[in-house]
């Protein structure tokens, strides 16, 4: 059986991250490491051994907290520096280390920040600032990826095994592109049309009682280049998590039934029209939806008016979902499906409560 959440109780997840072990907890967020594992997983000043020898910080005596491996009550520690603390439970007897959610990159730079004061002359003392940006954030190429795109950055969400329908949803979906490419002689006008028009979700069709094969054939196609690679980065941010906890089959199943209600919520919105929709977005949507349910304590790295900063996922999806209802609002191009993201996104959100503790479940047992 997998060990208890300290702070919970429920069923810990044992996960890898960049080569290193730990239980993860996916109601509360929290992680349990074994000693050797800390270091690797969030940085040398986050072991023990370096930030218990510190000025700045105190033991605070006796958790309330039961070691995961089961020794019993763990020891409770205040690491400050400069206004800002973290307190993190240790085992004496196993040296095993329980970090609340997001609380390994807290315990990094305030244990780094305060061992750089301690043992540092004051100009070669490097700022909390600098010392936050330096181990959290992106890099140059990723803001200047965001500042173009508006699109998210994960802060730290790792998975336990290869996503393979994640990775071959992305292989189908290009390769369909290529074909698309090919058939409509570069995306020439008339023979797109016509494409689309066979393939693609047509409300007129529908309501005349033709065209459902579009209803699943419109979500692996897509109208651009640009339309492509924004629906493959979502699918593979979000996707492969989604994947690792739900399984494949389900997995499978939210995405064709996301995509299912999108176009069916689009179908109500734009009754009588002609224009066929194409996109994987609806179906997408649905696993940003499930994403959201599973994963409620994720952050995601924003850049907004040049600034870059860390959001709860919540936050971001409220945006993204309000973005969807101004869409129609301020623009008259019908070029946006935003029924089908917003029918999409709440197939998922139902999906992610009916499926969130089953999924957990089979993967107790080990």
């Amino acid at each position: 059986m997998s060990m208890p959440c300290p702070r919970c109780t429920y069923p810990l997840t044992q996960l890898t991250h960049q080569g290193n072990e730990l239980d993860h907890c996916y109601r509360c967020g929290g992680s349990f490491l074994a000693p050797g594992h800390v270091e690797g997983a969030f940085g040398q000043y986050a072991d023990p051994h370096a930030w218990k020898q510190l000025d700045s910080t105190t033991h605070l005596g006796t958790s309330w907290l039961l070691c995961a491996k089961g020794h019993g009550n763990m020891d409770a520690y205040m690491v400050s520096w400069a206004g800002d603390s973290v307190e993190v439970d240790v085992c004496n007897e196993c040296g095993g280390l329980w970090l609340d959610a997001n609380e390994g990159t807290k315990l990094y730079r305030i244990a780094r920040a305060a061992t750089n004061e301690q043992n540092m002359s004051g100009s070669e003392r490097l700022s909390f600032d600098q010392l936050d940006e330096e181990h959290q954030a992106p890099g140059v190429g990723s803001y200047i990826f965001q500042l173009l795109t508006g699109f998210p950055i994960e802060v730290w969400n790792p998975v336990r095994k290869r996503a393979v329908v994640v990775l071959s949803l992305l292989t189908i979906l290009t390769v369909i592109f290529g074909l698309e490419f090919l058939l409509t002689n570069g995306f020439r006008l008339t023979e797109a049309k016509a494409f689309f028009r066979a393939w693609g979700v047509v409300p007129l069709s529908i309501s005349e009682g033709s065209g459902y094969h579009g209803l699943f054939s419109h979500m692996f196609l897509h109208a651009g280049l640009l339309h492509l690679l924004g629906n493959l980065y979502f699918l593979y941010i979000f996707g492969d998590n989604v994947e690792d906890r739900l399984g494949r089959t389900k997995f499978i199943i939210l995405y064709l039934f996301a995509g299912l209600v999108g176009a069916g919520l689009h179908i109500l919105v734009t009754q009588g029209s002609d224009m066929p929709m194409v996109g994987a977005s609806g179906a997408i949507a649905g696993l940003m939806g499930a994403y959201l349910v599973l994963f409620p304590k994720v952050q995601v790295w924003v850049v907004i008016l040049f600034i870059r900063f860390k959001l709860a996922i919540g936050w971001y999806f409220l945006l993204w979902v309000g973005l969807q209802f101004l869409i129609p609002l301020l623009s008259r191009s019908p070029g946006v499906a935003w029924a089908a993201h917003v029918g999409g996104f709440a197939a998922g959100v139902a999906v992610g409560f009916a499926l969130r503790n089953t999924g957990q479940k089979q993967r107790a047992v080990v």
